[in-house]
């Protein structure tokens, strides 16, 4: 195995334009290379200049061969030895399916994505240099002059001496958080490189789009924002001062986030104060961040890559990165003509598109999916698989009622509508609020959730706390299996970390080392940190056991609880990521290119003369697997030249 750790220097950021854009800027150089094979000591290799060295002849040799070569965020190192390495100082290609990656194998077992932090987890004897940090801050980006040092670029050689162990030490803590996690699964390490494929891939912006809509967006900034001087004497950037105008004018908020305002643009408040409210709610919308990421990290080619983080979220799923595909605003007015849409904007015409679409700041928003597009001579082709998580968390926890009603194909949102009314809601269209609360209660109940849950999807007057209560009730008693299923659960985990093994329904649990491991129907696995079960005192009277376990979470390492509910939602969740995975492999192998994933939506972008393609994908993510033969999986696709939802 050989494990290697770059330092580089660029103009540009990485964690803002990704490692695709930032490697092939001109600015961005190879300031050192460690590396090391097995167990033997790290070796620091610098390039060019009178300090530099030739490239190592056993590391060529071993690049010769097909050994795998291990890095922490290995997408990173990749860029680097591709874009960089290979192009200026002859480095040797690299076969993509050749690369490991230690943070991979970090989140697939649950800990912390940093390199730092997972050897915090860890309690390595070996751990990072945090004296890295500041280093790198000083060496690998630009500076900003100052009277005592009007350099722009700092290059001491002592410095540097520094930095080559800090490259050194990195590769010594990877090797480490290797040793103890082990290889990836097979399987795993497949999904790993699907992945990084995709991202090497990448996806095509219509990056004219961008620039106009950016132009409108400061238009309508600078217009807006000079209303907004004007009726306070501040600007938005000012939060304390804004907050002290509004506390003085009977407003006490605390503080001047968007959901915070538009919270209080509902109360229609009138006067300079509705008004203020009103204009920060306008400019609140994520088009300027969204646009401004758009311009970051697109490559020379005009495609964005590396927008997609493996094994992001506890379950496995992916995680967005840069432009965040997985939350774009979804447009106001679905039956928009996107491509009229996007012409209004290129004209750049700020008040021709207030005047055809109501507010040019709205149509910016409904814009931002149908930027991303097919290259010229291609089109997208996309399918999304039809409520899937419902079904998982019917078919594994064998609630039949529920299974037969996506067997029959109908519409499970008005089937619990009709359970918690006790009557019958026939469809969207006769009985759309009856429809729209089924929708909420299967949101909100699936996984043990009450009032507080149904108010994250629902926060209007229209339903009280007591209504809420019997609809969960009611859709509790209509789908007793689910219950039973969180208890299941919640009693087999509890068992396995009190010593022995747990299983309920096809889901196992046992104690690995310091992982409690949750064993899947697919075959794969999803871990909990050092789990600890303690008696605990129930705010209902009496105690019970509870588990919990360490997590990342709010950039913390720290203890969390956890229940039957969310044991069910874990597990109902990393079920879905399967089949959608299983999906992705299916779709290349039928010479479906991939370049974007967006929760269950696989869109791939195929010549455009291609016939049949959407009944094709549609085939390749619905395909059944041995584990999953009576899953009742469905799928609906499109596909044009814009991305839509």
């Amino acid at each position: 195995m050989l494990t290697i750790d770059f330092e580089t220097y660029s103009e540009l950021d990485v964690t803002d334009c990704g490692a695709w854009r930032y490697s092939e800027h001109l600015s961005t150089e190879i300031l050192m290379l460690a590396w090391a094979l097995d167990d033997e000591a790290p070796v620091l290799w610098t390039p060019g200049g009178l300090l530099g060295e030739a490239f190592p002849e056993k590391l060529s040799d071993y690049l010769v061969g097909s050994g795998p070569i291990d890095a922490h965020g290995a997408g990173f190192e990749e860029a680097i030895w591709t874009n960089v390495g290979v192009p200026r100082h002859g480095f040797p290609p690299i076969e993509p399916n050749r690369w490991r990656c230690t943070m991979a194998r970090a989140a697939e077992r649950a800990l912390p994505l940093g390199l730092d932090a997972v050897g915090d987890a860890l309690d390595l004897l070996v751990r990072k240099d945090k004296e890295g940090r500041r280093l790198m801050s000083l060496l690998s980006k630009p500076q900003k002059p100052t009277k005592k040092d009007s350099r722009t670029r700092i290059k001491d050689p002592w410095l540097m001496d520094a930095y080559g162990d800090y490259c050194k030490q990195d590769v010594r803590v990877e090797r480490a958080v290797r040793t103890r996690l082990g290889h990836s699964p097979a399987a795993a390490q497949q999904a790993y490189l699907l992945n990084e494929r995709i991202n090497r891939r990448g996806f095509a912006v219509d990056m004219e789009a961008v620039a106009a809509a950016r132009h409108i967006v400061a238009d309508v900034e600078n217009r807006l924002g000079a209303e907004f001087r004007s009726i306070t004497g501040l600007t938005f950037g000012q939060r304390d001062k804004v907050l002290q105008w509004l506390a003085a004018r009977g407003l006490d908020l605390p503080d001047f986030t968007a959901d915070t305002v538009k919270a209080q643009v509902a109360q229609k408040h009138g006067g300079e104060v509705g008004r203020a409210l009103e204009l920060r709610a306008i400019l609140a919308k994520s088009s300027t961040k969204k646009l401004a990421a758009f311009e970051k990290s697109v490559c020379s080619d005009g495609r964005i890559r590396g927008s997609s983080q493996y094994h992001g979220a506890f379950t496995g799923r992916n995680a967005g990165r840069l432009v965040q595909p997985l939350n774009f605003p979804r447009p106001s007015n679905e039956n928009i003509d996107l491509d009229w849409l996007i012409e209004a904007i290129k004209t750049r015409d700020t008040e021709f598109v207030d005047m055809v679409y109501g507010d040019a700041m709205l149509a910016v928003s409904d814009a931002l999916r149908p930027m991303i597009v097919a290259a010229s001579g291609k089109k997208l082709v996309a399918a999304d698989l039809t409520a899937i998580e419902a079904v998982g968390l019917a078919c594994l926890s064998g609630e039949k009622a529920k299974i037969d009603v996506f067997r029959r194909g109908e519409d499970p949102y008005c089937a619990a509508a009709s359970i918690v009314f006790g009557y019958k809601v026939e469809s969207k269209k006769t009985h759309p609020k009856e429809r729209q609360s089924g929708k909420t209660c299967e949101l909100a109940f699936g996984y043990g959730g009450g009032v507080g849950a149904w108010r994250n999807f629902d926060d209007g007057p229209d339903h009280s706390d007591d209504d809420v209560r019997r609809y969960r009730d009611a859709w509790r008693r209509g789908n007793p299996a689910i219950p039973q299923y969180w208890s299941g659960l919640e009693y087999a985990a509890i068992e396995a970390v009190r010593g022995g093994e747990g299983e309920y329904l096809g889901i196992s649990y046992c104690c690995q080392g310091d992982w409690l491991v949750c064993g899947l129907p697919s075959g794969r696995s999803i871990c909990y940190h050092s789990p600890e079960v303690t008696l605990e005192e129930m705010p209902w009277g009496g105690t019970k056991p509870v588990l919990s376990y360490l997590s990342w979470k709010e950039g913390q390492w720290k203890r969390v609880q956890t229940w039957g509910g969310k044991l069910t939602e874990n597990v109902t969740q990393a079920a879905c990521r399967d089949v959608l995975v299983e999906g992705m492999f299916e779709t290349e192998a039928a010479g479906l290119p991939i370049v974007l994933t967006v929760y269950d939506e696989i869109v791939c972008e195929v010549d455009a003369d291609r016939p049949d393609a959407v009944d094709d994908l549609v085939e390749c993510i619905t395909r059944s697997k041995p584990w999953r033969d009576d899953w009742p999986v469905r799928a609906e696709g499109w596909e044009g030249r814009r991305y839509h939802k």
